[in-house]
């Protein structure tokens, strides 16, 4: 799947669970950060090459999930990056975060629920 990701224009991630390629809106108001050490409450995640036609891409990858390639705003903040970091690392269900680029107000993210298990990968150009 990270070789069909790579040759699919705006791919930014993918789910086996679901069989879906998934491309999120660019919204230039927001910065968002993806842990690189956590899958929410199913385990731990890990940083992996790109494939073969790649190998210098990056993907942050959760296995064994049931989880779709996409993310859920799980709480909202009128706080500055920072805080909502450690929001972030005190809930055991957040995977990432996102912050307005005024720094004024951001999200939690999780994963979406999927209905099977399976292999959820992000590529990943801004880790935490």
């Amino acid at each position: 799947m990270k070789a069909l990701c790579e040759d699919t224009s705006n791919c930014d991630s993918f789910s086996t669970a679901d069989g879906f390629l998934r491309s999120f809106g660019h919204n230039a108001t927001v910065n968002s950060w993806v842990s690189n050490s956590t899958c929410g409450t199913t385990g731990a995640a890990s940083v992996q090459p790109g494939s073969c036609f790649s190998p210098s891409s990056s993907y942050v990858v959760c296995n064994n999930v049931k989880a779709s390639g996409y993310y859920v705003v799980t709480a909202a903040f009128a706080l500055p990056p920072f805080l909502i970091e450690t929001a972030c690392d005190k809930s055991p269900s957040c995977v990432g975060f996102m912050a307005t680029t005024d720094e004024t107000r951001g999200w939690l993210l999780g994963w979406a629920p999927a209905s099977t298990t399976g292999t959820v990968a992000l590529f990943a150009t801004n880790l935490y």
